[in-house]
Parts: structure tokens; sequence; C-alpha cells
């Protein structure tokens, strides 16, 4: 959960590799993007469910080199936005993914690189396993 004085914060959120939740959820790390807070590229939290708003998507050229090159993940890419309330999903989202070895970009799933959206959630979600959800209003 996000505290609450974390909401408004600009941040960049991954998909952490190595912290799970209690239930064995993947979690995300939440990144301060501000100076004025003094915490600027500090994690302030984590969670297992994240709401961002004016959100981009962010693939760092180097890091996606050399996943390339080695065939192992490393932190590269995540969302820029603006911590916002955890709300239910709207009835009407797209699903987003992000795999360096399918794609160089976030994509939907039609198939199409996304950049930008108004709205993101990003969840765990537990079917057969654990995975992570991405659903987004452009």
């Amino acid at each position: 959960m996000i505290p609450d004085d974390l909401i408004g914060m600009r941040v960049f959120v991954y998909r952490n590799l190595h912290k799970y939740g209690l239930n064995g959820e993947p979690m995300y790390s939440v990144v301060c993007r501000e100076s004025a807070r003094g915490q600027y590229g500090v994690v302030v939290a984590w969670a297992t469910h994240v709401h961002l708003t004016d959100c981009s998507f962010s693939v760092r050229s180097a890091g996606y080199d050399r996943v390339m090159e080695s065939g192992v993940k490393n932190v590269h890419a995540g969302v820029v936005g603006y911590l916002a309330p955890w709300t239910d999903l709207p009835p009407s989202f797209e699903s987003v993914s992000y795999d360096p070895f399918i794609a160089r970009d976030f994509m939907t799933k039609s198939g199409a690189p996304i950049a930008v959206a108004s709205k993101l959630w990003m969840a765990s979600i537990h079917d057969d396993r654990w995975h992570s959800h991405l659903s987004a209003v452009v």
C-alpha cells in the first residue's frame, strides 16, 4: 500500500525482480522523481498495487542493450507518473506489458507500442501463478 503522504508525488515505478509480498506476489519499487522533496532517486515505497496518472513509459537503451547481451534482466524499464489513490479499474482499459526479449517498447495486448497513458494501474494478479499486470487508460 502506498502511504498517503506520497500521493501526488512524481515517481518512477518498476517491477522489482527480487522483492515479493507476503503471499509471494510481485512487488513494485516506487522511486521519487522530485528533487524538491530531497529524495530524488530514492526508493520511497514498495507495493503490490500502484495507481499512476499522467504516465510515460520508459525503457533505458543502455540497460536494454545489457539485457540483450547478457540474457539476464535488470532494472531498465518502468513508468514515470504521479501517484494516485488506488481505485477500481474502469470498464474500458488497455492491457500493457513489457518483455525485453519480445519487444524494445512497452506494448498493448493488441501488439501496438505505447508511450503515454492518462492513468495506469499496476497490480499483481494470481491465476495459475503470480504475475504483474498493467492496465492503462490511454
